[in-house]
């Protein structure tokens, strides 16, 4: 529709053109006559000059608006499908899909620009001083590391997916955690989420697919420890410094119990990762938990 109101209009312009040139011909020859020169041809042809440029971005806005309408139509479509088809193939090849659909929607979107506040200083470790930045541009708190280096497309799809990984948990959105971007010799992981200051942190690498062999496994891996927490959480725990190797120690007992429920054991762990296996014998259930959660419960997937 919007193509053809622009066909429409060039059209009608380029016959205005026509019978404005032939005027403004006319009046060049009077003014030569009288010896004046004139104004309003020249205005005229600006004015339409100007009509007819902003009526083709208008179009190429329009279409654009349009393209990405029908990529995040077919996002969820896709989403839907992966969720509750009963094939596990079918499951496969829709989140795939889905995958690709997103990352058309992202390839033409505009991104929040990073623009840096306030500071503080932080202390993964003793001794070891981390100075972040606030970014002022997004409502939730984000902070990032004067030492790591992020794009802004990067930095929207962790938050997204952080976001993301928080509704589909089941987490109240009020207890959205502070998410703090380090660079990799400061964090030395992919992520780690602190129950006790309720703060995730990442790295900008977990955005990057040539790295990470799925979507999002990052975000949805650390929101499933800020569940875990939550749930001891709600049972009245507060969790802090003094107290979290016995939460840990009590976490680890919980899991080791729901594994063994879902059969999982030393001769099959390994099937959901290789991290989950080396996690298993290391007697760290919460990170076996985490990663059937993330990488068998959450695609659907059977072992």
């Amino acid at each position: 529709m919007c193509s053809r109101i622009t066909t429409v209009n060039i059209n009608d312009i380029t016959e205005n053109l026509k019978r404005i040139e032939a005027d403004a011909d006319r009046e060049r020859k009077a003014q030569q006559r009288r010896g004046q020169p004139g104004q309003r041809v020249q205005v005229c042809d600006h004015e339409i000059g100007i009509l007819e440029i902003r009526k083709r971005p208008e179009a190429q806005e329009n279409r654009q608006d349009q393209k990405q309408q029908y990529a995040g139509r077919m996002v969820e479509q896709f989403d839907r499908l992966s969720k509750y088809s009963l094939d596990p193939d079918n499951k496969k090849m829709y989140a795939v899909r889905k995958e690709q659909w997103e990352e058309q929607l992202a390839d033409n979107q505009e991104y929040k620009p990073i623009t840096k506040g306030e500071n503080k200083i932080i202390e993964l470790k003793p001794q070891e001083k981390i100075n972040i930045r606030k970014i002022d541009t997004y409502k939730d708190n984000i902070y990032i590391s004067d030492n790591a280096v992020i794009k802004p497309r990067a930095l929207h799809e962790i938050y997204t997916n952080t976001v993301k990984a928080v509704e589909e948990w089941n987490i109240s959105k009020d207890r959205m955690p502070e998410i703090r971007i380090l660079s990799i010799d400061e964090l030395k992981a992919y992520g780690r989420y602190d129950a006790v200051d309720n703060v995730v942190y990442y790295i900008p690498e977990i955005s990057d697919k040539n790295i990470m062999e799925q979507k999002a496994i990052t975000e949805y891996h650390e929101m499933w420890h800020m569940k875990q927490a939550e749930k001891f959480k709600n049972r009245g725990w507060n969790i802090t410094k003094e107290n979290y190797g016995d939460y840990l120690k009590k976490l680890n007992n919980e899991c080791k119990k729901t594994i063994d429920l879902l059969g999982i054991n030393q001769y099959n762990v390994s099937k959901i990762s290789g991290y989950a296996n080396r996690m298993y014998f290391a007697g760290r259930y919460d990170e076996v938990e985490a990663e059937y959660m993330t990488l068998t419960k959450r695609k659907g997937e059977k072992r």
